[in-house]
């Protein structure tokens, strides 16, 4: 059990372990704590525990469906299922090997296969998390243990959060606040507020049923205990009265936390799952006295807050309209990228790529890496099928927690049983308006509670010692399990492996966004060969190594250096198409290809010179199919190319075809563009290739 504690106490203290170094460590802790709690020698053989429990088929048969969207199926059958993502596949095709009439037999479901192998991880990370932490609260003694620990971590953040707001600090650790843009924030070690306040609305759930839970056990005796017994019993289980009055403290300082961190939506989620966990304590007779305490910590924060001051939370609901305008044009663009996605999704984690081309004009040169819900940001990604999957996933949890509750009679396992279904709840409703479950911390916070209740409801107390009911498959290191041994053994490797090499990838070449350890962003071509020897199918990697060529290319004389010129620019146009296999989904990418083919193409000569030239007009066009409204920049790019293919091309027909091309693309370039900006640099343009009062009519009319 140590081993999950430090996992999560260090998950919790930092940022919510959303950088690399951060959950590298937490996802190659939790493999660690998964071999050494299930994986244990019993009865002469070497055996692998994991729940008998529909919950265990489920969750494996969904990591194999995350695993679909990367192997390879003919394009006639990706066609079929997704239309939208049989086109990626071709975009994601080099231009050259269309020009060369290479046809693409072979796809992917997802538009890119380099987020799904590490969503696939961290799934199966969660999944061990769970299973490890089933086979850990095996008593009582550990259940109440570590819920004790869970409901200090939360306090002790509450309380270096509520320190931030009364004592004005500027930082997050060492990392000033400022840079987040949330100074006057009560948000402990995280970096964002709603985060934060997520964390704390399950961990006070968890504090009140705990409390709730407690009963007076002490013995009655004749003898007044001394001082010295009195304090032993406080610090112990023998006055459970002791332990009430903890987690009423606690969670009401959690409550604290989450007022005063302003988060609307983690006030509005914690009513249905405070709700849930009265109407569950009240509807047993042995329980509805602890249904008091709920109440009695909801006054406690209730007049805390009046007595302090209501104006922080009430100027944040004032504003909610702003903030809603902006997260529902997020909600409406998340569902036009739904409907060309419709069954499968655009394959997990796949959202931040995809969802570029959906922008709204507004948001340009804004990087959207989340929907703002969960809920639909799920869709997007594994499609309706996926949808269904989970729900019959989480449809098999709640059956077993309320058949589990019906049958017990213990306050103790109905107070923490159901305080799984209350977090269920409250999370489900949070993600609705936020995405707290991208954030690993409140995951593995939310898979120990999880643990938590399905465990307590499954402890019964036989001959004075506590025992599990549920039961547990036992695979033995056997020829009859070899097979399952070495598939086992397969996936805990290749999660080690995947996990350690993005790791050492990062160290030498930055690609994940982090604000906390100020990174180098533009590393050495040396240190990005590095980066994608550990790591190949990282799109930015590929990209980053183009531009490092581009600046030494630039270093030679096109005329005087011709060989040593092509020579690099052949590894600029290499890394480029691998950036563009990689992650078809930014427009960039193309862009830049474009040009790079356009420019090879002075240094050929005949079919080979028109073949370059093709390639540059495919990869353009595959420029606009993807670059949606994300930047004004861009299609300034795409339509200055075409003015110069349609300045340079010999035939009228295709000059016509290219400027239209070219006016469309500076139209919208217009429209993006703030204050029109960019009038100036088209202007530039069109005098550059001696435009009449027509092209200029064309575009400013």
């Amino acid at each position: 059990m140590l081993v999950y504690v430090m996992i999560l106490t260090w998950s919790v203290l930092i940022f919510g372990a959303v950088h690399t170094y951060a959950y590298t460590f937490m996802n190659v802790g939790i493999i660690f704590a998964f071999c050494r709690y299930c994986i244990q020698w019993e009865k002469n053989a070497i055996r692998v525990s994991l729940p008998k429990l529909e919950l265990t088929y489920l969750l494996s048969i969904f990591s194999f469906i995350i695993l679909i969207y990367i192997v390879p199926l003919p394009q006639s059958v990706i066609q079929v299922l997704s239309p939208e993502s049989a086109r990626m596949n071709q975009l994601a095709q080099s231009p050259m090997q269309i020009v060369n009439h290479v046809s693409l037999k072979w796809g992917t479901l997802a538009v890119s296969n380099y987020p799904v192998r590490h969503a696939w991880v961290q799934y199966m990370v969660y999944v061990l998390f769970f299973w490890g932490l089933l086979k850990t609260l095996n008593d009582h003694k550990h259940l109440r243990q570590f819920s004790l620990l869970l409901i200090g971590i939360g306090t002790i953040e509450s309380l270096y959060g509520l320190s931030q707001t009364f004592s004005n600090s500027g930082y997050i650790l060492w990392v000033p606040k400022a840079l987040f843009k949330n100074k006057y924030d009560t948000c402990g070690t995280f970096i964002n507020r709603n985060h934060f306040a997520a964390m704390l609305t399950m961990l006070m759930l968890l504090s009140v049923a705990y409390s709730a839970s407690q009963i007076n056990r002490t013995k009655k005796t004749i003898r007044k205990p001394s001082f010295k017994q009195k304090l032993a019993r406080f610090f112990t289980y023998e006055d459970q009265w002791n332990q009430k009055i903890i987690g009423i403290i606690a969670a009401s300082i959690m409550g604290l936390g989450i007022y005063f961190s302003s988060s609307r939506g983690a006030v509005i989620a914690a009513l249905p799952g405070v709700i849930i966990l009265i109407a569950a304590l009240a509807k047993r007779q042995s329980t509805r006295k602890q249904a008091i305490s709920m109440i009695f910590v909801g006054l406690i924060i209730l007049f805390s807050t009046v007595y302090i001051g209501q104006d922080r939370l009430i100027h944040r609901f004032n504003a909610i309209q702003n903030a809603m305008e902006s997260r529902l044009r997020y909600v409406y663009s998340t569902m036009d990228l739904i409907k060309d996605y419709p069954i499968i999704g655009v394959g997990p984690a796949n959202f931040t790529h995809a969802f570029a081309r959906y922008q709204y004009p507004i948001d340009q040169q804004v990087t959207v890496t989340h929907a703002h819900n969960d809920w639909l940001q799920f869709v997007s990604e594994m499609g309706i099928l996926g949808l269904i999957c989970i729900l019959v996933i989480l449809y098999f949890f709640v059956k077993r927690i309320i058949h589990m509750f019906r049958k017990r009679r213990s306050s103790s396992a109905i107070s923490l049983g159901m305080v799984s279904i209350a977090v269920l709840t409250s999370i489900s409703a949070h993600s609705l308006f936020d995405f707290p479950l991208h954030i690993p911390c409140n995951m593995l916070i939310f898979i120990a509670i999880c643990a938590i209740g399905f465990q307590s409801l499954h402890l019964v107390h036989h001959k004075k010692i506590s025992k599990s009911m549920l039961a547990y498959i036992e695979i033995p290191l056997t020829k009859r399990y070899l097979a399952v041994w070495i598939l086992i053994g397969a996936i805990l490797i290749s999660m080690t492996l995947l996990s350690s090499f993005h790791f050492i990838a990062e160290l030498y070449c930055n690609t994940v966004p982090n604000s906390t350890l100020y990174r180098n962003q533009d590393p050495e071509a040396d240190a990005i060969h590095k980066a994608i020897f550990w790591d190949p199918g990282n799109a930015v990697h590929w990209y980053k190594l183009a531009w490092r060529y581009i600046a030494y290319r630039n270093t030679f004389s096109e005329t005087d250096h011709s060989n040593a010129w092509q020579s690099i620019q052949h590894k600029v146009l290499s890394a480029l198409e691998q950036a563009v296999a990689s992650n078809p989904c930014e427009a960039e990418y193309h862009i830049r290809l474009a040009w790079e083919y356009h420019r090879m193409q002075y240094h050929e000569t005949g079919h080979q010179k028109q073949k370059r030239i093709d390639a540059s007009g495919i990869a353009m066009k595959h420029a606009s199919i993807v670059c949606g409204n994300k930047s004004y920049m861009q299609h300034m790019e795409i339509a200055n190319y075409w003015n110069m293919r349609a300045a340079i091309d010999n035939t009228l027909e295709n000059q016509e075809t290219f400027w239209k091309k070219a006016a469309a693309h500076y139209r919208t370039a217009l429209v993006l563009c703030p204050r029109q900006r960019c009038k100036g640099s088209i202007n530039k343009q069109l005098k550059l290739y001696r435009r009449q009062d027509q092209y200029f009519h064309d575009i400013f009319q």
